[in-house]
């Protein structure tokens, strides 16, 4: 699994990124970035309290470590999506609240925060 994540955050830190959507929670603890390519999947990174990697795609949620060559993508410049609001980008949707970020995609999904990552 650990490549598989080193796989597509090379593909995410890529300068390509420029063309994805991105956000990030008020706190700057969880980003993310949607590529609608072929794979059609939503990346997120939570930074504390350990750096974990989120990836949703069609088929479901997993997570892991998110290092890439000893460095760890996140859009830190990504607009804020403030708590209690929510955003589609493709056919996920994702609602930020103080507790957490929960994404979905049809019946999978997850919610990350300090506390962990629970994927649904």
């Amino acid at each position: 699994m650990r490549v598989l994540f080193a796989a597509v955050l090379a593909v995410f830190a890529s300068p390509a990124l420029a063309g994805g959507l991105q956000f990030q929670t008020p706190s700057g603890n969880i980003g993310c970035v949607y590529e609608p390519d072929a794979a059609d999947r939503l990346l997120c990174i939570r930074l504390k309290p350990t750096v974990l990697s989120i990836i949703l795609t069609r088929d479901g949620a997993d997570h892991g470590p998110a290092e890439y060559e000893g460095e760890v993508w996140f859009p830190k410049h990504a607009p804020v999506l403030a708590y209690g609001e929510s955003r589609s980008v493709g056919p996920y949707k994702c609602t930020s609240e103080r507790s957490g970020l929960t994404c979905i995609r049809g019946g999978h999904g997850f919610t990350a925060s300090r506390k962990g990552i629970v994927t649904h």
